[in-house]
């Protein structure tokens, strides 16, 4: 088996009408290699211990209220998301609950992205660690 050095996954998408992931590789010796996957593989990426997909979809939240005040910060879980690179902004889309009345996004600038992406990473493993 061949293995490859991937340094990161940029342009990623999900198609709707073809329930198709796609996004690109970029590696150090073998150069962008473009991927497309049924958007069910996805699961099996973000957790290979979950081959069985569910039998059910999850329920619509109800759409966020906004805050009664200032210092207030109102959450919803994220039952899906995207994150895909806008070019001609020179920024990174980040969106969840697309198609449903929780949807929401923003954007970043790529250095913001790489401190987001480390910062979710540490607070993923803390919350793992806790759970444990």
């Amino acid at each position: 088996m061949t293995s490859l050095d991937v340094k990161e996954i940029k342009d990623f998408l999900v198609a709707k009408d073809t329930q198709l992931a796609s996004f690109t590789l970029v590696t150090k010796y073998a150069g962008d290699l473009g991927i497309k996957i049924p958007v069910a593989g996805l699961r099996a990426l973000r957790d290979p211990s979950s081959s069985i997909p569910p039998t059910a979809a999850p329920q619509a939240e109800q759409p966020a209220q906004p805050a009664s005040n200032p210092g207030q910060l109102t959450v919803t879980l994220a039952t899906k998301w995207l994150v895909a690179a806008d070019k001609q902004r020179g920024a990174i889309v980040i969106a969840s609950n697309l198609g449903t009345l929780t949807q929401t996004g923003f954007v970043v600038k790529p250095k913001d992205a790489r401190e987001l992406a480390a910062a979710l990473i540490k607070q993923a493993e803390a919350v793992e660690t806790a759970t444990a």
